[in-house]
């Protein structure tokens, strides 16, 4: 930093342990402190990144719950106002207080445990309820069918796919060039998968491995329709979308 004449803002700069859970005594061993020019630098035990919240515990559980107060505010405010405008109105304030936000970076997040994510589930189908004029306690798969809006988890498998098109089309990164194999690259039989341009799902032993991007990445590619990929972007998005609301079951 000092070499190309750079500055760190000492105020912004802090740190966090990752890793399991530790008891006491190993507690007090980790608590060290370090300096930067003099400075000491905070811990904390979750940390805001270009709108995202990390925890120690890498489970998303800070984000959740940032996430779920943004969606209280939403569903507050959609309450207070369906009844002086139209469904059309309460559409566009969805995708502008609520939609955003789940879609920001859900590609992480979204791996989270089903635990981690219930308390955000259940605070998106009150928003769809009031959208709806609809009772607290029914059924919400048709609202979401009937409003063409996606789950948590299908929002998640959309956002996914898409990124698995760019993937495939060569528009990502190179970062991204070691995430991904493709099937005829790991050996020369002709299957059923290589002929529909899948990639190398990896072996996992647990939940966590089944939760990584490298095995997400290639579970979801192969889950959608061949046809489907051969789309352009803006149609297969599109396309790919309906698909999904198509599956909810009234």
């Amino acid at each position: 930093m000092r070499l190309n004449k750079l500055s760190i803002n000492y105020a912004k700069s802090m740190y966090f342990l990752t890793g399991k859970s530790f008891n006491k005594a190993e507690e007090e061993k980790r608590n060290f402190k370090i300096h930067i020019n003099n400075v000491v630098l905070h811990r904390k035990t979750s940390v805001k990144y270009l709108g995202v919240l990390l925890d120690e515990s890498l489970n998303w559980t800070s984000h959740v719950k940032y996430l779920k107060s943004k969606l209280s505010f939403a569903s507050s405010m959609i309450y207070k106002i369906r009844n002086f405008v139209p469904t059309t109105a309460l559409r566009i304030i969805y995708y502008c207080f609520v939609y955003s936000h789940l879609q920001y970076c859900i590609v992480s997040y979204g791996t989270a445990c089903d635990s981690v994510l219930q308390p955000l589930n259940t605070i998106h189908n009150n928003v769809l309820r009031a959208i709806t004029f609809s009772d607290f306690k029914c059924h919400i798969t048709p609202l979401y069918k009937q409003l063409g809006f996606l789950k948590i988890k299908d929002i998640y498998r959309l956002e996914l796919s898409k990124l698995m098109y760019k993937f495939h089309n060569n528009t990502l990164p190179q970062t991204y060039n070691s995430f991904f194999q493709k099937i005829t690259e790991t050996h020369c039989h002709f299957t059923r998968s290589a002929a529909n341009q899948n990639y190398f799902v990896p072996r996992v032993c647990s939940s966590l491995g089944q939760r990584n991007l490298t095995y997400q990445g290639a579970v979801t590619w192969s889950s959608i329709p061949q046809e489907f990929k051969n789309f352009s972007y803006s149609r297969f998005s599109k396309n790919y979308k309906m698909f999904l609301i198509a599956l909810y079951n009234t």
